[in-house]
């Protein structure tokens, strides 16, 4: 909108400049009148240009003409706002279809779900569910203490994998008991005084005695409070219907996948939106 005003304005001085060294042109009629002044306001044409500069980048219409005549304090300029906005979404939808926010999402590759188009899908969770990696899970089925240096080396995998949003899910013989983010296991890890030689809990163990933290504070190897005990998980024989709205209406970034009660997996919304794509792709919907 600075841009467009800056422009706008410059345009108008110009007008203006024009209209005061020819005022007899009869293009003009009786604006030039004015004694010394002319009746060509720069401001306004600055707000015209702000508003269908921005229209032209965002695709906004309605809610832009709106915001522009309600600055002006005025219905004055309803008109001229809303011609101005219509012909520069106009231009810009017949040189770019996307606004500059999709095509940033695309060039990105940032997971994003368009809820307005949905695919019509035939096949089932099992297809996009890659096969159980030991190394993106952690076991605690032998004891609930893993050492820092083990989740740290699992934490990296999740980086170099694209995963900066993801989670590693806590398995105790084969059935998914707990899921710790990302995020929140880095956070963690960053809190522990010596990592190298620190055994981190990942489970809630009955026998310890939860007065011994109002004596000695918070212990920074107990990761449970960073635990989510029950995460969303799918049969992997759920319909990818189901899929594709668990992602999209509870905006979730992963869903574990259980096979008959154990676990099978985890799918990463990243990896459903490029099976996404390529169904589009294939169907000619892109």
């Amino acid at each position: 909108m600075v841009v467009g005003g800056l422009m706008g304005r410059l345009v108008g001085h110009v007008v203006q400049w024009v209209v005061l060294s020819y005022p007899d042109w009869s293009v003009w009629g009786t604006c030039p009148a004015v004694g010394q002044a002319t009746c060509i306001q720069p401001g306004v044409y600055g707000l015209i240009a702000a508003g269908a500069t921005m229209c032209g980048v965002t695709r906004l219409s309605v809610t832009l003409a709106v915001i522009l005549f309600e600055i002006t304090g005025s219905l004055d300029y309803v008109l001229p706002f809303s011609l101005a906005i219509l012909v520069a979404k106009w231009t810009a939808d017949a040189i770019e279809p996307l606004s500059i926010y999709d095509l940033l999402t695309e060039m990105n590759s940032y997971p994003f779900l368009n809820n307005k188009h949905k695919p019509i899908f035939t096949t089932d969770l099992a297809d996009i569910v890659p096969r159980v990696r030991r190394h993106r899970i952690i076991d605690i089925s032998s004891s609930p203490l893993v050492k820092a240096t083990v989740l740290r080396k699992k934490l990296e995998g999740l980086h170099r994998a694209g995963e900066l949003d993801g989670g590693l899910p806590i398995v105790r013989n084969d059935v998914l008991v707990g899921l710790i983010p990302a995020p929140d296991l880095e956070f963690a890890l960053d809190n522990l005084r010596d990592e190298e030689s620190s055994l981190c809990l990942m489970a809630s163990v009955p026998s310890i005695d939860d007065s011994d933290d109002d004596i000695h504070g918070v212990d920074p190897t107990d990761f449970t409070p960073y635990i989510d005990p029950a995460p969303v998980a799918l049969d992997i024989r759920s319909p990818m219907d189901l899929v594709y709205e668990c992602f999209v209406k509870l905006g979730l970034r992963y869903i574990c996948v259980l096979r008959d009660g154990r676990y099978a997996g985890m799918a990463h919304k990243k990896t459903f939106v490029k099976y996404v794509r390529d169904l589009e792709i294939r169907d000619g919907h892109i």
